[in-house]
């Protein structure tokens, strides 16, 4: 039964890696406190762990997005990304976070596509409950940059 799932769940991510080639909207100016032209209507917050705990006023429209990019296998952390479900949302947030880190440079370094990828992933398993506790935040970090399964 385990190889049926495993086997389904690639069948999907070859689907939806096929269909996010074809969609990938232009990055909005504004980098922290941004609107989405898509469904997403919220406010997006990246920052370290001291920034993100003194906000105030957080909704659950918002996005949280943990900066780890000085640990030795640097990292980005979207928190609840499961929340996120429309592939333009999640691309104007990873153009928001790409261009954070041109303004704030490190040893981070990941693709789009490959952010991306990861996302519908991790929206996948948390919808299937696959362990949900782990699939419910997102962990874009260098190691898994090109993987084909972030698992």
């Amino acid at each position: 039964m385990k190889k049926v799932f495993v086997f389904m769940l690639l069948i999907l991510s070859a689907f939806v890696l096929y269909q996010a080639r074809f969609s990938s909207p232009s990055l909005n100016n504004s980098v922290l406190g941004s609107v989405s032209p898509y469904k997403f209507d919220g406010n997006i917050y990246i920052g370290r762990e001291e920034y993100l705990n003194g906000l105030k006023n957080i909704t659950d429209k918002d996005v949280l997005i943990l900066d780890q990019s000085y640990i030795s296998n640097p990292n980005f952390r979207i928190y609840n990304s499961y929340k996120i479900t429309n592939l333009e949302d999640m691309t104007y947030i990873l153009n928001i976070l790409l261009e954070y880190e041109r303004n704030n440079p490190s040893k981070w370094d990941r693709t789009l596509i490959s952010m991306r990828n990861e996302w519908l992933i991790h929206n996948l398993a948390y919808r299937f409950e696959i362990n949900k506790v782990r699939a419910k935040d997102l962990d874009l970090d260098n190691d898994d940059e090109g993987n084909f399964l972030f698992w």
